[in-house]
């Protein structure tokens, strides 16, 4: 039987975070498998940039080529950082007891996509998805596919005057994907696996978390993401399920902290720029 590990957010290596899925930063991956899963917490960051973008979407499969061939299986649970139009093309394929979106390498090896409110049977481990979070940026910042397409204008702030000036849409400014957030459909499927379930699970692994943990994540932390705690439909709907769920532990990403607490006899886990770690 398999092993089960979760690491966080990757955001396509901008800051160096995928060094810890390999051999120097994470040793262990040398004993593993492809029976062994990484759980990867949201903001993956890869299978981010469109075809049209040709030296950017080449790269990109240089990239998730070489993820796919370490040791592990590799499986992520979407963020709030990701092209949602690129992952929801993927072929949606029954596995592990749950429908997952597979993505296969230019080596023909697989990584995997959580479909929000799936629930997994995985190294005889039951475990609950909900991927997403509300991105918190000002409204001229969130440029979507559909503006390039359009080629809309937007306002952009130059870095280094400060000055604001009007530009077209570009590929490269695509930031944005509306299903960050959780349609009823994700909503729907999540209560109905859970009710299927009895509420009763080992792991949840999501991106975010419900707005209590939330608060008491950052209650001690002297990091400025105090801004998570804003409107979010993700951690909304987490939080109305939270006393409902019987689980061993609930891992997240997404607050750019490390955070392991039991917080009303359960245990929470924010994961955060280092080597994975396993869920016992």
């Amino acid at each position: 039987m398999g092993r089960n590990f979760i690491i966080g957010d990757l955001h396509g290596n901008v800051s160096g975070e995928e060094k810890f899925l390999y051999f120097k930063k994470f040793p262990e991956a040398r004993n593993l498998t492809k029976e062994d899963v990484v759980f990867q917490l949201g903001d993956f960051g890869y299978l981010w940039r469109y075809p049209e973008f040709i030296n950017k979407y080449k790269q990109e499969q240089r990239q998730m080529n070489n993820i796919g061939k370490l040791n592990f299986t590799l499986f992520v649970i979407t963020g709030n950082h990701e092209n949602y139009d690129l992952i929801y093309a993927l072929p949606l394929i029954k596995k592990w007891g749950g429908l997952v979106y597979e993505y296969t390498t230019l080596n023909n090896d697989k990584i995997y996509f959580a479909k929000k409110g799936e629930i997994y049977n995985i190294n005889n481990k039951k475990i609950f998805t909900f991927g997403g979070a509300k991105t918190i940026k000002s409204k001229r910042d969130l440029i979507t596919y559909e503006m390039y397409k359009n080629k809309e204008s937007f306002k952009k702030e130059d870095p280094f005057t400060g000055r604001i000036k009007r530009k077209i849409a570009s590929l490269n400014d695509i930031c944005y994907w509306k299903q960050e957030d959780p349609s009823l459909e994700d909503i729907l499927n999540a209560k109905n696996n859970l009710e299927k379930h009895n509420y009763k699970v080992d792991y949840v692994l999501t991106h975010t978390a419900p707005y209590e943990i939330i608060e008491q994540s950052l209650k001690d932390s002297k990091d400025k993401y105090y801004s998570k705690i804003n409107v979010c439909d993700t951690a909304a709907f987490l939080s109305s399920i939270k006393n409902k769920i019987n689980f061993r532990i609930w891992a997240f990403g997404h607050l750019h902290i490390n955070f392991d607490k039991v917080i009303d006899n359960q245990r929470f886990i924010c994961h955060y720029k280092k080597e994975p770690i396993e869920l016992d």
